[in-house]
């Protein structure tokens, strides 16, 4: 109902992804997604990225995120990091769509702004 009524009220609204962050929801995101539809699910701490993935298929983007306390870790350890939560999202099986890398809870006080632009990169 709310993405109904979201979407009726924005310009060009097609255009307009949403995203839907259902947290400990206890069906599959397939079922989620016929219920809702929405163009993209975020994925939490309780669900692994493959069974997500999964699940969602093609039908829709999945954001998942990267453990931010591994900001706190060398460079290395940062760049091994990012790509076993690509694996895991198995971003390359389903290149038609994207995965939006969400950094768990975000920046924490004493972390680096270069360990950012290391997942970035």
């Amino acid at each position: 109902r709310i993405y109904v009524e979201v979407k009726r009220q924005i310009n060009n609204a097609k255009q307009v992804p949403m995203i839907l962050f259902a947290r400990e929801v206890k069906i599959t995101l397939d079922e989620l997604h016929k219920h809702c539809g929405y163009e993209v699910y975020a994925v939490g701490w309780g669900k692994e990225a493959n069974v997500a993935r999964r699940e969602i298929g093609h039908a829709a983007t999945l954001q998942g995120n990267l453990d931010p306390w591994c900001l706190f870790g060398s460079d290395d350890m940062i760049k091994r990091k990012v790509y076993t939560m690509l694996d895991e999202f198995d971003v390359g099986s389903y290149d038609r769509k994207r995965l939006i890398v969400n950094l768990g809870h975000g920046m924490m006080p004493g972390m680096r702004p270069q360990s950012v632009a290391k997942v970035i990169e």
